[in-house]
């Protein structure tokens, strides 16, 4: 029986610090070479944007994939 790994950060209390999220886990894929499979986002989110730029936010990142 194979199972394939599958790699996920996992961030808790970014108290609206997304865009600092995003950018820890597209460094950690550069200097690793692994690709994160997810994002596990769990405490306080302390969202303080406007709605327009939360789903800006989300747009960029929805494509299943962290951009590099």
């Amino acid at each position: 029986m194979t199972t394939d790994a599958k790699y996920f950060a996992i961030f808790g209390d970014v108290h609206g610090h997304f865009r600092l999220m995003f950018q820890l886990c597209r460094h950690w894929q550069r200097n690793s070479g692994v690709h994160l499979d997810g994002i596990l986002l769990c405490g306080d989110i302390g969202f303080s944007r406007t709605h327009r730029v939360w789903i800006k936010l989300l747009k960029s990142t929805s494509s299943g994939t962290l951009k590099s």
